[in-house]
């Protein structure tokens, strides 16, 4: 069901001014819906890089340790 109720919204991307027909409008043209999903998926991109980040790090990390074998005393008296 369509409505004749025209709402006044300001866009995410470059804030200007648009009419919405709907509430949860965030764009009012195809140009800033675009930016915005740019924006969105670069942001995806960088949580997924920080999520890699901190689980190859400890991997990295305990690799590099020198762990002690059964013969290996633990100090030196």
């Amino acid at each position: 069901m369509n409505s004749n109720i025209r709402i006044n919204h300001i866009y995410e991307q470059c804030g200007k001014e648009f009419e919405a027909r709907k509430i949860t409008s965030k764009t009012g043209s195809d140009a800033c819906a675009k930016k915005a999903y740019k924006v969105r998926k670069r942001t995806v991109q960088a949580s997924n890089e920080q999520v890699r980040q901190r689980i190859v790090n400890p991997i990295d990390d305990m690799k590099e340790q020198q762990f002690l074998t059964v013969n290996e005393p633990t100090h030196s008296d």
